[in-house]
């Protein structure tokens, strides 16, 4: 602090000070008023100053060190110092207190929420650059292969790619989603069939047939976001059945449940397939999992009022279903 800020400070610490100073200089005028109105003598009111000045001064300087004093506590405070040492002189000082911990309980929880937020993110996207490696390095492992490549298997890697890319375009837009949403009603046999259409080349490649036992039936949702739901429990489906297996989805009381024969899920992952990176057996064995796409399911069929769920049995398969509202049917 340079001198002029020291200066500065020091003069608005007795500044504050002046409605005090005021009052007293008030008191003295009012007596000597009342000397002359009475026929006092003068005197009484130069004893009454001579007595009283040095008191004052006195009571001044210490009410402008006591603030100097609760300044230094609170930029202390402020700092980081424990706000233990701040102590109340009255009740005022003590309510300020009160609301200047509530105030920093509420910012100590931002602060931490945030950043407990950027940790998940940079952890997600650590794990995404890692899982979008996968399909580039067989692409690019085929390509130096100098064979002609499959169209099938280049379909795979790309498609891999484009699903990666679109689970996290979609986990940014989860920070503000009430802003993408269009509800509608829409076929829902023709979603599902636009979503199984788009992983053929995974069917094909492992031999699995797919059976549909959708009515007509109409759904209010959001279509690109109820397609991206299907998307997860669709591709999770094809990527854990076995080779030469039957993946049904079907429409059941108000339920589309999505039903594979794969290697299913250990009953002590259960609890947690819904967890924010949380992959579980399955994913560690095979790989090539995020532990994003049902937790983002799950988070966006909250959005789209729909209840999803997960049973499974290990080494027999899972069922997925995706509970709709009957208000959302018709």
């Amino acid at each position: 602090m340079t001198f002029k800020q020291k200066y500065l400070y020091i003069a608005r610490l007795f500044w504050d000070q002046r409605f005090f100073i005021i009052f007293y200089i008030a008191l003295l005028l009012l007596s000597a008023l009342l000397c002359a109105l009475y026929a006092l003598p003068m005197q009484l009111c130069r004893d009454l100053t001579r007595l009283t000045w040095l008191p004052v001064i006195v009571l001044v300087l210490y009410r402008v060190y006591q603030e100097h004093k609760q300044i230094k506590q609170c930029q202390s405070y402020l700092s980081g110092v424990s706000p233990d040492i701040y102590h109340a002189h009255n009740m005022v000082e003590n309510s300020y207190i009160d609301v200047i911990h509530q105030f920093k309980d509420k910012s100590d929880t931002t602060r931490n929420d945030a950043y407990q937020s950027i940790r998940e993110h940079q952890d997600y996207l650590m794990t995404w650059s890692h899982a979008i490696k996968t399909p580039l390095t067989a692409l690019k492992i085929q390509a130096d292969s100098q064979m002609l490549l499959s169209n099938h298997a280049v379909r795979q890697q790309v498609l891999l790619i484009e699903r990666q890319l679109e689970l996290l375009l979609n986990y940014e837009r989860l920070s503000d989603f009430n802003h993408d949403l269009e509800f509608g009603w829409f076929d829902l046999k023709r979603i599902v069939n636009d979503v199984v259409q788009r992983y053929a080349t995974f069917f094909i490649a492992k031999n699995i047939s797919v059976n549909v036992k959708i009515a007509s039936v109409q759904i209010l949702t959001d279509e690109k976001w109820l397609t991206f739901v299907l998307d997860q429990i669709i591709f999770n489906a094809i990527k854990y059945s076995k080779n030469d297996s039957e993946i049904t989805i079907s429409w059941q009381v108000k339920t589309l449940k999505v039903i594979d024969t794969g290697v299913g899920i250990a009953a002590a992952d259960l609890p947690r397939i819904f967890e924010s990176g949380f992959t579980g057996h399955n994913g560690r064995q095979y790989k090539k999992a995020t532990g994003m796409g049902l937790y983002m399911a799950r988070k966006v069929s909250g959005y789209l009022q729909q209840n999803i769920s997960i049973t499974s049995i290990e080494h027999e398969g899972t069922i997925a279903a995706i509970q709709f509202s009957t208000q959302h049917i018709r």
